[in-house]
């Protein structure tokens, strides 16, 4: 089984113009235009690059809103919502916690936390 990790488009919670303010990493933020489209190209490049159809592969999400507005946006119909998939207190300030990701990494704690989710999802079966 191959495991898969999508972020959500862009929405007021990733904006860097919000680091400091409350709408940063908001956990109700919905998504923006923008990423409806970004989510619409990322469906493209999963059927394109990796032979995944969206309408037809079930697909974990989290329960914040525009994780799954994104997984819409991409045409997914299969969705089952997680608790585990939920944002992560990583105890990290907004302008460290962006310039990790912009460097490709991920806080500690998301990465423990991912772990959890894949272990629990093949307890049960998912895959």
């Amino acid at each position: 089984m191959r495991i898969y990790a999508i972020r959500h488009g862009f929405s007021a919670a990733n904006d860097r113009n919000n680091i400091g303010t409350l709408a940063f990493a908001a956990k109700d933020a919905p998504l923006e235009d923008m990423g409806k489209d970004q989510a619409r190209q990322g469906a493209e490049k999963l059927n394109n690059e990796y032979a995944i159809k969206p309408k037809v592969t079930a697909v974990a999400v989290s329960q914040l809103l525009r994780t799954q507005q994104t997984t819409e946006a991409m045409g997914f119909r299969q969705m089952k919502s997680y608790d585990l998939l939920n944002e992560v207190e990583h105890g990290m300030d907004g302008s460290a916690l962006r310039t990790l990701l912009d460097e490709g990494g991920l806080p500690i704690a998301a990465v423990h936390a991912a772990r959890a989710l894949i272990d629990n999802l093949l307890l049960r079966g998912f895959g």
